[in-house]
């Protein structure tokens, strides 16, 4: 019995696809809102968010935060994130001086 070579190839490639597929993490949400209840900031000048998480594995993602103004850091927080937390807001202060940070795991 002969065994076509495309045949033994897409037999020899099919797990690898399937592994590469289970290694596929979990996609991480960032998404700002803005509270209308803002009272006057106590800060002038430009004010900005630096985000950034790590996906440690399908599981969760350490997430850092960080407020700054001008090149100054003014406000910072560290969080780790489980997949079952679909939702994890954090109050971030100085961002129009009312703003929420919601992330989640799709």
């Amino acid at each position: 019995m002969k065994i076509k070579p495309t045949l033994l190839s897409l037999f020899l490639i099919f797990p690898l696809i399937c592994a590469a597929e289970n290694l596929i993490p979990e996609v991480l949400s960032v998404s700002i809102l803005d509270n209308e209840d803002s009272e006057e900031c106590p800060v002038s000048g430009p004010i900005a968010a630096f985000i950034e998480y790590d996906l440690k594995d399908d599981r969760y993602a350490s997430l850092l935060i960080q407020v700054m103004s001008g090149n100054d850091v003014i406000y910072d927080t560290s969080i780790t994130l489980h997949n079952n937390d679909n939702t994890f807001t954090v109050e971030l202060p100085y961002i129009d001086c009312a703003t929420d940070v919601i992330t989640s795991f799709n």
